[in-house]
């Protein structure tokens, strides 16, 4: 459980912003060196640079 940045404040915006995506990634904290962050953060920078190869929903479909 995180007191200071509650999952909650996560959901509620990613509720304000429907076209956004909103990723859990477990066992992981905030800092941007630990595994599970470092790989979706990848993943999240990859799915913007095909934005001039289709769109990022594109990118996001065919799970590249």
């Amino acid at each position: 459980y995180d007191s200071v940045c509650p999952i909650r404040s996560a959901w509620d915006l990613f509720r304000a912003f429907p076209e956004s995506d909103l990723v859990i990634v477990q066992d992981a904290g905030h800092a941007s060196s630990e595994p599970g962050i470092r790989s979706e953060l990848i993943k999240a920078c990859d799915s913007f640079g095909k934005a001039g190869e289709g769109g990022r929903e594109e990118g996001l479909k065919t799970g590249q």
